[in-house]
């Protein structure tokens, strides 16, 4: 990352922070963060460093980065499945959750591949 990269990524995050607390910077010390927000966090932090691979192995062919990012996606994700199927009922196979399952599966793993074709060219 160069010096330029890293001030505007600085720029950026801090007219984000600007945005979210309406210009008071006291609201930082009254910010509560819950369960979501942490399992958030976490995510980005994984997405961010599955795209730094993807960077790295740029020169690499796309369905060498496709199956990187399939590896990596389903390392994070096979645990917490377990996990769920342990913890959690079984999900009912109805047309609402299909949909959903359908929408989850095909727009973010679409996106992610176009994003890892597009980190290749």
């Amino acid at each position: 990352m160069t010096p330029a990269q890293a001030g505007g990524i600085t720029v950026s995050l801090t007219g984000v922070l600007v945005i979210l607390l309406h210009g008071d910077l006291t609201a930082l010390t009254s910010i509560e963060f819950n369960k979501g927000d942490i399992i958030f966090t976490v995510a980005l932090a994984i997405f961010g460093l599955l795209f730094g691979a993807v960077a790295e192995a740029s020169g690499d062919s796309w369905p060498v980065v496709c199956g990187l990012h399939l590896g990596c996606g389903a390392a994070c994700l096979v645990p917490l499945l377990i996990w769920e199927l342990f913890s959690r009922p079984v999900m009912q196979f109805d047309t609402a959750n299909l949909l959903s399952l359908f929408y989850v599966a095909v727009f973010p793993s679409t996106l992610r591949i176009c994003v890892s074709i597009a980190a290749c060219n």
